[in-house]
């Protein structure tokens, strides 16, 4: 993506942070001399719980579009910018992340005796609310983490290759398999065949039913045509009314062609028949 769009994606997670930390801080809206409102606190611990909540999905959503704003961004100064406010929301993540395993209560099915903190917060309710899918949740790992920490990682390397090679006289050990067995990747011929041949069978399965509902679908209407329409054979009685209806809406149809014509005419914005004869 170009330049630009980066630094709207940049500008709009500004705006959007800027939002959240006056939502959460009323008065650094005030102006100077007035009296400062008062922050509104949760009254109980469920409202506590879908306050931090409401918190935690809106900066994390903040956390990916600054994080592919500093991955995408060329420019140095912009992204010690971008550095440094996306190091701050990500401290905030954690802060909220924490609010969150205090007011949230452990499911009663592990519930003792003494009070623990529970690491597993259930969210989905608060993402039905807000309509958004369960992946908003995934927390992503920062690519600039593995860029920034690249000599650190050679430099460790380095260190464990020399004490592999005064400890064992080689720089790296294969790893075993856990069963022993060599892993060579291939399957043997005859569970190849039986895993094409049960692939095989679902296919047609598939298809002979979809062909099924598809001739159930076709002659559940054709019954409910033949019912709407009398069936197959109709009736001398039904048969004169239905050409009767038939002909009256051709006959209906063809009065107001013609009444729309007239009116075309006299307000000139058709040609009349005489017209056209002396014109040709």
């Amino acid at each position: 993506m170009s330049n630009a769009t980066y630094n709207g994606q940049w500008a709009g997670a500004m705006a959007e942070l800027a939002e959240q930390v006056h939502l959460e801080d009323p008065t650094l809206e005030a102006e100077e001399g007035a009296p400062e409102p008062e922050p509104v606190r949760p009254t109980s611990i469920a409202q506590a719980f879908q306050h931090f909540a409401c918190l935690y999905i809106k900066y994390l959503q903040i956390f990916r579009k600054l994080e592919r704003c500093y991955d995408g961004m060329v420019h140095p100064q912009k992204r010690l910018a971008v550095l440094k406010v996306l190091e701050l929301v990500m401290q905030r993540v954690v802060e909220l992340k924490h609010s969150l395993v205090k007011y949230s209560p452990p499911p009663p099915v592990v519930q003792q005796d003494k009070s623990f903190p529970w690491e597993y917060v259930n969210l989905d309710s608060v993402l039905v609310d807000l309509k958004l899918p369960p992946d908003t949740l995934e927390v992503p790992v920062p690519k600039y983490f593995r860029e920034d920490s690249a000599e650190a990682r050679k430099v460790r390397d380095k260190i464990v290759e020399g004490y592999m090679q005064v400890k064992h006289g080689v720089t790296e050990i294969p790893l075993e398999s856990s069963d022993g067995a060599q892993d060579s990747g291939s399957i043997p011929l005859d569970k190849a065949i039986e895993i094409i041949q049960l692939n095989e069978r679902g296919r047609q399965g598939k298809e002979r039913a979809t062909l099924v509902k598809v001739l159930r679908e076709e002659e559940k209407r054709r019954k409910a045509y033949d019912a709407a329409h009398g069936g197959a054979e109709l009736d001398q009685d039904v048969a004169s009314i239905e050409i009767q209806r038939t002909l009256r809406g051709l006959v209906a149809r063809n009065r107001a062609s013609r009444l729309r014509d007239r009116e075309l005419i006299f307000l000139g914005m058709r040609p009349s028949i005489t017209e056209n004869v002396d014109r040709e």
